[in-house]
């Protein structure tokens, strides 16, 4: 029997959330809302909005044949009205752009950015006025004919990475209650003091991978890597980790660990890491979708690379054909 103080408690734990952009991360979380019994809209474009509203998100786990479904409200734009209380932004890093409008309008106190930059985070957090947040996803997925094929990395692998949020000082606990909303509905989640600078990490790991992976799909290649491949991601790897240290730190202690190792041991690691489907599965995932993402984190790193008055032979090496398409 549910008695009033159960009743506003459930009703109080009920979050209204807003997902923009419904690609394969913003499905699979809005999903894992939608299914922890959360008040769930998607903002979507085009094609994907006519489907998403003709027949709801739908999911199948990699690996698995049942197609799980959830029935959801999508509209074309984000508009003051919709009452939220945080609004998800899921789209890519060159996209975001096109949005400030409609989220510097909005009036929810939490706008959070789930994509990556190497670039500080003040030409947002100022015009948003404070309201930003961070939350870097730690999923895959692809989308296939409407449904997307996914899998969120578990608590088990949080050494390696899980679903990171965070923000400034003055929002550390509104970023700790959406690691708890993220949590309750299964996307495993921790919590970071220093989110610029874990992304800039992140980045510094994923762009060379990135880049080598969209070279690859592009040119039909398979998804394995020669040791001269490996050996110049690795290479590539040390000359954004250099830069990031050289901005301010690389954290968290496993990426600092990764960045000290020798560039031969990390190639052998990818060389045979890329020998395993699954890790074919990751890069094609990273990189399938997103060149102009990549391109956009380069240009980022470049630009870096330019105050510090360093060279980056190595990622040149693997980005500079991305700029020619």
């Amino acid at each position: 029997m549910i008695n009033n103080k159960n009743l506003v408690y459930l009703m109080e734990s009920i979050m209204r959330i807003v997902v923009v952009g419904a690609g394969c991360i913003g499905t699979i979380i809005a999903s894992r809302l939608v299914k922890a019994g959360h008040e769930v809209t998607v903002i979507a474009r085009d094609e994907r909005l006519a489907n998403i509203q003709a027949h709801g998100l739908r999911m199948q786990t990699h690996g698995k044949s049942r197609i799980e479904y959830q029935d959801v409200t999508a509209y074309p734009r984000l508009t003051p009205d919709m009452t939220a209380d945080f609004v998800l932004v899921t789209v890519q890093r060159h996209q975001i752009d096109a949005l400030m409008p409609d989220l510097i309008a909005h009036p929810s106190h939490n706008i959070v950015f789930m994509f990556n930059c190497v670039t500080n985070d003040d030409q947002w957090r100022h015009p948003l006025k404070g309201r930003l947040l961070w939350a870097f996803p730690a999923a895959l997925g692809e989308l296939k004919n409407g449904v997307v094929h996914y899998s969120v990395l578990p608590r088990s692998l949080s050494l390696l990475q899980i679903t990171t949020i965070g923000g400034h000082a003055k929002r550390h606990a509104s970023a700790i209650k959406l690691m708890k909303i993220f949590n309750k509905a299964k996307i495993p989640s921790t919590f970071h003091d220093d989110m610029p600078a874990w992304l800039k990490t992140h980045a510094a790991l994923m762009l060379p991978v990135m880049a080598i992976g969209s070279q690859k799909l592009h040119t039909q290649q398979p998804l394995t890597l020669s040791w001269l491949e490996a050996n110049t991601v690795a290479l590539a790897m040390q000359e954004c980790f250099d830069l990031v240290n050289a901005a301010g730190s690389i954290t968290p202690l496993n990426m600092k660990l990764v960045s000290l190792m020798p560039s031969a041991i990390i190639a052998f690691s990818l060389m045979t890491a890329f020998q395993m489907h699954y890790m074919q599965r990751i890069l094609a995932g990273h990189a399938g979708h997103a060149s102009d993402e990549i391109q956009e984190l380069y240009l980022e790193m470049k630009h870096l690379a330019k105050k510090q008055q360093v060279e980056i032979p190595s990622l040149d090496t693997l980005c500079t054909d991305l700029l020619l398409r």
